[in-house]
């Protein structure tokens, strides 16, 4: 390595799309050499970073080599963030003994380790760059040279995200899983699969593998929605499809401003204007959402507070009132200087402010301003609210603020349950307007102006809908891994049998073919981390059993986090490249302390295993000697087979 380079990648980094090392999400392995000495050069690396990747949090203890890489992998993570992939553990950095000692092994959290890698490159190419010569300078006095490193970052966040979720939902109901220990993984495209067999339920955004594709048709067409509700019942504001700008100013004009103009078929308030006064507004308000839809609306505008009150499974799980963008005045400051303030804590939060969109003194604005006889120069009074939009999603600047439902009149939940219902979804945001929740509709007057059937929620509320979703439960079906198994996999066949006996629809793969209770389903040697994610998808399993004989779970990570029971038998394991049988069972082995098993049963036929079994898991669990001497006699297998069934009842 040269000199004057502090940090390389060395070998063939591993990326394990499975579970490995105890991590609940993907994982990049990779070996780095690190040859720097330096601390203050990681204070320039820090000032030369921070605006971009934000500040390292200082871990005292550390030597220089050691805080240089937990410094690169905070930053990846940063950068994985900020590109929308989920990232819920913290990396880890091992340093090899001597004479290795410069070489160190990071372990990072990930939903993709491609990417990953792609965002270790990045680091340590700039890293590198940095450090070369004298840092101080580069970091402190080389401007052009930290912007081409800061737009070098940001390009490859745009890059990273990509392969990221989509959308504001996805990775908050993945945190929320995370935080339930409900076991997810990546299906195809936006979907992902909670939880296991028969608990396990898919997500695309809020869409859920019980949306009916009818019910979402309907409520994305924000005209026929409406039709649909009126004829239920539901009160929703009157409104007229407007093919040109003569059209639009026609129907204003018909229905009496205010009103509302707006794309008849999307979402998450995209071209949407609100209170719009005249017929110069609505004229620029319709080539506005012209511009996202061929597709405009245009409604009468209801008064009062906005509201989105969000139903799952027939029940109003949360209700958020939107207060529109805008700022209240200090008697000091003016609107410029108030907005500027206001971006600039949204921009650098760290709670659920960094969800808030930032604001900008644009047409609108200015034209909202105009309406209060204020400009951007203009210094409110204090406690002065100055409203800058008309619209009040979150999408344009809004901020919501959640309600206790106890402050919510019930003829108000009822409206907005059989508003749901209507359009018979599962799951939906209503939006109210009200101008007071607290009060009846029926007495203070409502309008319901729409229905989101995917509805982009605030990240308090993705966790109870998850919890609903999942029946209170954490989504996990009883597990148990086999380290060992003779060839016709008859201790596999013998489990499911027990397992049927007891009521339970269970999955067994093996490396060659899969099971689900007396069936054989598949047959095609695609390995037992492949058919684990067949039988974990398939809604009938209700518990499941993992067969082992040879050593690939190595290089693609478990296909689940964890496992109830741990078996030991050795048997029949395969020799691979050079390495004996007995050194291939220890390496899975120690690969399995991952799983954190509940319990760990060693084949007494198999002694030899259990005291490698008690040094790997002595801190988690203790481990039991079960069956008997003859690994060859049926009354073995049955032993066994009895002790798996006694671990798993006691944990149910």
């Amino acid at each position: 390595m040269s000199v004057d380079v502090s940090l390389a990648i060395i070998g063939k980094p591993s990326g394990f799309a499975g579970y490995a090392f105890g991590y609940r999400q993907p994982t990049l392995r990779l070996s780095l050499r690190v040859a720097m000495d330096d601390a203050a050069q990681l204070a320039a690396l820090d000032v030369l970073l921070a605006p971009e990747l934000g500040a390292y949090p200082q871990v005292a203890g550390m030597g220089v080599r050691h805080s240089l890489l937990s410094r690169l992998s905070h930053w990846v993570a940063v950068l994985e963030e900020k590109s929308g992939a989920p990232i819920f553990e913290k990396g880890r950095t091992i340093n090899l003994p001597a004479p290795r000692h410069d070489t160190w092994v990071v372990i990072q959290p990930c939903l993709n380790p491609k990417s990953c890698l792609r965002a270790f490159t990045l680091m340590v190419g700039i890293i590198n760059q940095a450090l070369a010569g004298d840092a101080q300078r580069h970091a402190q006095h080389n401007a052009k040279s930290a912007a081409t490193v800061l737009d070098e970052i940001r390009s490859t966040i745009q890059q990273l995200n990509s392969v990221a979720p989509r959308g504001f939902n996805s990775v908050h109901f993945l945190r929320a899983a995370f935080d339930l220990n409900v076991p997810w993984h990546h299906i195809a495209s936006n979907v992902f699969q909670f939880g296991w067999g028969a608990h396990s339920r898919w997500l695309s955004s809020s869409f859920t593998d019980h949306t009916p594709q009818i019910s979402a048709q309907l409520a994305r067409d924000k005209a026929i929605a409406a039709a649909v509700l009126r004829s239920a019942g539901v009160p929703v504001p009157s409104h007229f499809r407007v093919p040109t700008q003569d059209d639009a100013v026609r129907r204003a004009r018909q229905l009496g401003y205010p009103v509302v103009v707006k794309p008849a078929d999307l979402d998450g308030g995209v071209g949407v204007a609100a209170n719009l006064q005249s017929d110069a507004a609505v004229r620029k308000a319709f080539d506005h959402a012209l511009l996202h839809s061929k597709q405009v609306l245009l409604e009468k505008h209801v008064e009062g507070r906005d509201y989105r009150l969000q139903v799952v499974q027939g029940q109003v799980q949360g209700v958020l009132v939107r207060v529109p963008g805008g700022v209240t005045g200090d008697g000091v400051r003016s609107v410029r200087a108030l907005l500027d303030a206001q971006n600039l804590r949204r921009r650098t939060a760290t709670d659920d402010q960094r969800f808030l969109k930032e604001m900008s003194l644009d047409e609108e604005a200015i034209e909202m301003l105009a309406g209060l006889a204020l400009s951007a120069d203009s210094v409110p009074a204090a406690g002065q609210f100055v409203r800058l939009r008309g619209a009040a999603n979150v999408a344009s600047g809004g901020i919501p603020i959640q309600l206790p439902l106890d402050q919510v009149h019930a003829d108000n939940l009822e409206l907005a349950l059989r508003a749901v219902d209507a359009l018979r979804l599962d799951v939906a945001g209503v939006d109210l307007l009200i101008p007071d929740i607290e009060q009846s509709w029926l007495v203070v007057g409502a309008a319901i102006c729409e229905v989101n059937a995917q509805p982009q929620m605030f990240s308090s509320m993705h966790r109870p809908m998850l919890q609903q979703l999942m029946a209170g439960g954490n989504g996990r079906i009883p597990t148990v891994v086999v380290l060992g198994d003779d060839a016709t996999g008859k201790l596999g066949l013998t489990l499911l049998a027990a397992l049927a006996a007891t009521g339970i629809t269970a999955g067994w793969a093996a490396g060659d073919e899969t099971w689900i209770a007396s069936r054989c389903i598949s047959k095609d040697g695609a390995g037992a981390h492949t058919h684990t994610l067949a039988l974990l998808r398939d809604r009938r399993v209700q518990a499941f059993v993992l067969s082992l004989r040879d050593d690939h779970i190595l290089r693609q990570g478990w296909p689940i986090d964890r496992c109830d029971v741990l078996l030991l038998v050795h048997s029949a394991f395969e020799a691979n490249a050079g390495k004996s049988a007995d050194q291939v069972f220890s390496e899975v082995l120690g690969f399995a302390r991952g799983l954190q098993p509940r319990r760990v049963l060693v084949s007494a036929a198999a002694p030899h295993c259990f005291a490698q079994a008690s040094a790997i898991f002595a801190r988690e669990t203790t481990c039991e000697l079960v069956g008997t001497a003859d690994s060859g006699s049926e009354q073995h297998r049955q032993h066994l087979v009895e002790a798996v069934m006694r671990a798993l009842a006691a944990d149910a």
